[in-house]
């Protein structure tokens, strides 16, 4: 089945989404797909983990088999079609849900010594959590998904009393339903860079509108600091303890949902049993079949499981368990490398104003990013061009993940058509937002039931808790081009 685009009805908004089913329906000869699916397999965690594990967080890889797989799909699709499962679909589910679950126990007993406790002595309910995710992409848009009440609310109640704590601020107003007028980004500020990309100067520029009332400001203050609570909430959320949390945010995931149908279908009668072709540097160049991978492996960690049945050799899905970390998400920003230099780096939650990231502080950052990539980065990882997101915080810069050098991965404050020279050659620029969204209230709409429950006194919590539709949470920018709803500072 296609992917068919529908269109769902919103308080007076009309979103429209696109299911993608996994079959590549616009791609139309086998040839073209076997390109983009060994393109894209570049860009799955265990095949570059290698080269940034140094840089990177705590990872554990958990291999399962393409037969476990199967029977998974039909535990997803819950009702009928998990109650028609055979014996042997139940006992393979359940041996890779059994290998995930071990695999978890032991990554986190790992964390529990590495913090020079044992184990024994930590309780269930303390044990750390962790972030489980494919190794194509992760499950960021079942956020909207989950329960309102025992999930989302209290998340969200939490983070906005912490960041009201932080900035000092009063309880934020519920949001208006007002939409207003985008506000677009700024062209860059030329400015001289060295050959290599180091920045020599540095200009600010900034494009505003009329100055707003103080009441006005406030407001999207308040707005604003809504709207970096939901972003802490929808990442929150995500991280479980135990292996049927991690499952049941997974079946909730169209992303997870299409890639496991992608890996059932399409790789299976594209790659059969060839060998992948790679260029001097190792970087694949043809459709690949990778070698199977042990069930467990990590930089540093002790987390083992049983191996999983043989599989065809092509078959490569896995599951990676990551340290949860709760970062700043200020510091999170996404950089374009072409043809293995850094030449644009953006706040990668660009809907969002960070008060402080701006002007000195984001050209440090910029300059910092710029150093570490030169240093440990560039001449490591044998792909020419591709997109990488960074946790940048005073002491240190982690790599997150990297992603494919296509329009189809979001610019942030980058547009990849009016971008397209400066992404492809420089020179080094940063982008930041300087001034909250104006639009604001309207991105918020499809939140307001939980955005009212978690401000209301505490008898009126129930009140607009139902579950509503909303977007995916997790994400940043559209995949086609950069966010234009704020007012943006290019430092170049």
């Amino acid at each position: 089945m296609a992917a068919t685009p529908a269109a769902v009805r919103t308080d007076g908004a009309t979103v429209f989404v696109s299911a993608d089913d996994g079959t590549f329906a616009h791609i139309k000869t086998d040839e073209e797909k076997a390109k983009l699916i060994a393109y894209r397999l570049q860009f799955e965690l265990d095949q570059y983990y290698k080269y940034i594990e140094p840089h990177t967080f705590r990872t554990v890889f958990v291999s399962f088999s393409i037969d476990e797989c199967r029977a998974w799909r039909e535990w997803n699709r819950g009702g009928a079609a998990a109650a028609a499962m055979s014996s042997e679909q139940k006992q393979a589910f359940e041996a890779m849900r059994k290998r995930l679950g071990d695999s978890i126990t032991a990554f986190q007993d790992d964390s529990i010594r590495r913090a020079g406790k044992q184990p024994s002595d930590v309780s269930r309910a303390d044990r750390p959590r962790v972030f489980v995710r494919l190794s194509t992409r992760s499950n960021k848009d079942c956020v909207d998904k989950l329960d309102p009440k025992t999930v989302l609310i209290p998340a969200l109640r939490k983070h906005i009393a912490r960041l009201r704590a932080i900035n000092k601020t009063p309880p934020p107003p519920a949001p208006s339903a007002a939409a207003g007028v985008g506000v677009p980004t700024p062209a860059p500020a030329a400015a001289a860079a060295s050959d290599s990309g180091d920045v020599k100067s540095a200009a600010v520029t900034a494009t505003t509108d009329a100055k707003t009332s103080a009441a006005a400001d406030s407001e999207l203050a308040q707005l604003n600091l809504l709207f970096l609570a939901l972003r802490y909430t929808f990442f929150d959320v995500l991280a479980a303890s135990d292996v049927d949390r991690v499952l049941e945010m997974m079946s909730l995931s169209s992303r997870i949902v299409s890639d496991i149908s992608r890996a059932l279908t399409a790789t299976t009668f594209i790659f059969g049993d060839e060998t992948p072709e790679t260029d001097e540097k190792g970087a694949v160049t043809a459709p690949p079949a990778p070698s199977p991978a042990p069930s467990a492996t990590s930089n540093n960690s002790s987390a083992s499981a049983a191996a999983p049945p043989p599989s065809p050799p092509h078959w490569n899905l896995k599951f990676i368990v990551r340290e949860f970390v709760q970062l700043p998400i200020e510091g999170e920003f996404r950089g374009f490398v072409s043809r293995q230099q850094l030449t644009c780096l953006s706040q990668y939650y660009c809907d969002v104003n960070f008060p402080g990231l701006f002007g000195p502080r984001a050209q440090q950052i910029g300059e910092r990013v710029l150093k570490f990539f030169n240093d440990e980065i560039k001449s490591t990882v044998p792909i020419d061009s591709y997109i990488i997101d960074f946790s940048v915080t005073d002491t240190e810069i982690k790599i997150v993940e990297l992603n494919p050098f296509t329009p189809q991965t979001g610019g942030c404050l980058y547009d990849w058509k009016r971008d397209a020279e400066l992404i492809a050659n420089g020179p080094f620029s940063v982008r930041v937002v300087q001034h909250p969204n104006k639009n604001l209230s309207a991105a918020l709409l499809p939140w307001n039931h939980l955005i009212t429950a978690a401000t209301a006194p505490p008898e009126n919590e129930n009140s607009g808790a139902g579950s509503g539709s909303g977007g995916s949470g997790g994400g940043s920018g559209s995949a086609g081009g950069a966010q234009q709803s704020n007012d943006c500072c290019v430092i170049s």
